[in-house]
């Protein structure tokens, strides 16, 4: 009978957990790309903008030293507009 029990407690802890899982995914989009000069070299140190104003987002991001940038976690979807200052 303690088997049996100890078997149920497990089977709820683990559909416990799977619920847990589900609940917590979320869907986001990142934006990623490469700030070029005139000359196709990267900037380093340029501001990157990026908001969508019908959703309240607006994050800034400086590019590195190959001028690469990143912005994880945005809304999925749009439109998003973009401006860049160096």
């Amino acid at each position: 009978m303690k088997i049996r029990k100890l078997i149920n407690a497990l089977l709820a802890l683990i559909a416990g957990m799977i619920c847990l899982h589900a609940n917590a995914q979320v869907t986001t989009a990142t934006m990623s790309g490469t700030v070029t000069g005139t000359e196709g070299k990267g900037l380093a140190g340029a501001t990157v903008k990026i908001s969508y104003a019908n959703a309240g987002i607006n994050k800034s991001v400086v590019t590195q030293s190959d001028g690469s940038f990143l912005v994880p976690n945005l809304r999925v979807g749009g439109p998003y507009k973009i401006s860049v200052s160096y």
